[in-house]
């Protein structure tokens, strides 16, 4: 490496400062941008496990080279009323997040309306005569209904992605064992 430290995910070796070592690798995959790692982390398809440790929240995850066991938190940088204000203002702050907002709203209540239909439904074919109508109708309603749980499925990513986004969140990671012997 002569003498230069480069991160191991974007090859760059400028901001040095910026460079940790987060795992047991050694030579030139021991060096990573706390940047570029937050990245992995997120937009990878990791498997991460948490746990306490006194009153903090730590989580576990495995380098994919050495299989060291990386510890890290993650910390906030604005509150959780803060975060839902500053999604508020983002949301009403755009015509396209407004329409958008509308139409959720308006498919959560097509939504109540549809369960009621389902409900009742149910209840018709419990309380009468097996009827292949009831039976149509009472499938209908269901695929209908599995449907909006689809979407209301997006609706609330596409929300929490708003939210995660307000809230400003950066990951510290601990220090290696060895390093606190």
């Amino acid at each position: 490496m002569n003498g230069k430290f480069e991160c191991r995910y974007c090859l760059s070796d400028e901001n040095p400062d910026q460079l940790v070592d987060p795992c047991k690798c050694e030579g030139s995959m021991r060096y990573v941008h706390q940047k570029c790692l937050e990245g992995w982390i997120v937009n990878g398809n990791r498997y991460i496990t948490s746990n306490i440790e006194g009153n903090i929240k730590v989580y576990l995850l495995k380098c994919e080279i050495c299989k060291y066991q990386m510890k890290y938190q993650i910390k906030y940088q604005n509150g959780i009323l803060k975060s839902l204000l500053e999604t508020v203002k983002l949301i009403f702050g755009s015509w396209t997040r407004i329409t958008k907002l509308g139409l959720h709203l308006l498919i959560l209540y097509l939504l109540n309306k549809r369960i009621t239909l389902f409900i009742k439904e149910c209840m018709n074919l419990l309380n009468h005569p097996f009827c292949s109508e009831s039976a149509m109708e009472l499938i209908h309603n269901l695929t209908i209904f599995v449907s909006i749980v689809f979407a209301l499925r997006e609706f609330n990513n596409y929300y929490l992605n708003l939210f995660g986004k307000m809230r400003k969140s950066s990951m510290i990671f601990m220090k290696r064992l060895k390093d606190q012997l």
